[in-house]
């Protein structure tokens, strides 16, 4: 069974469990994972009094490029 990254396994053979961390089985979930902690731990600036997120123009092209991909597959 699958929940989020974790996966829970058991043994066909002698029915021991274990589970393993890995990678979203949705590659949209992934990304949006990984975006949302790159977010977090980016440096903030001040901007007119606000606090912010500065993304280079390029950057946010790839970004918005790879979530359309993303959302029509």
């Amino acid at each position: 069974m699958t929940r989020g990254r974790i996966r829970r396994c058991i043994c066909d053979d002698c029915g021991h469990s274990w589970t393993i961390t890995g990678p979203f089985a949705d590659d949209l979930r992934e990304y949006a994972s990984n975006l949302s902690d790159s977010l977090a731990a980016s440096p903030r600036q001040d901007v007119g009094g606000v606090n912010a997120v500065v993304i280079p123009d390029a950057l946010a092209k790839e970004m918005a490029a790879e979530l359309r991909k993303l959302a029509t597959n």
